[in-house]
């Protein structure tokens, strides 16, 4: 495994993305730069937890595990869905 990650660090690169389309790698540089520091998006997220952690009735630790068992939930489907596709591939394409 050495062998192959010293032979992909070792080989030349080239600015494909960079050469090909400039205007979205300049795009999507900046926005993966900016967007994720930046204040505004930190503040309306505290905020808005914040809001919903306060909320009547549902605040707090209900609310952190509704949304937990929600995405949960959500991963499962994927995961069956996913799962599907790849049987009917396997089973149904092939000869």
């Amino acid at each position: 495994m050495a062998w192959v990650h010293w032979r992909f660090a070792a080989r030349p690169r080239r600015g494909g993305a960079r050469r090909d389309s400039p205007l979205l790698f300049v795009v999507l540089g900046g926005f993966n730069v900016s967007v994720p520091t930046s204040p505004w998006v930190i503040g309306c997220f505290t905020r808005g937890w914040d809001f919903s952690h306060h909320f009547p009735l549902v605040g707090g630790r209900l609310l952190g595990q509704r949304i937990l068992y929600l995405i949960f939930g959500f991963f499962f489907v994927m995961l069956v869905f996913s799962n599907l596709i790849i049987g009917y591939s396997t089973l149904f394409k092939n000869q």
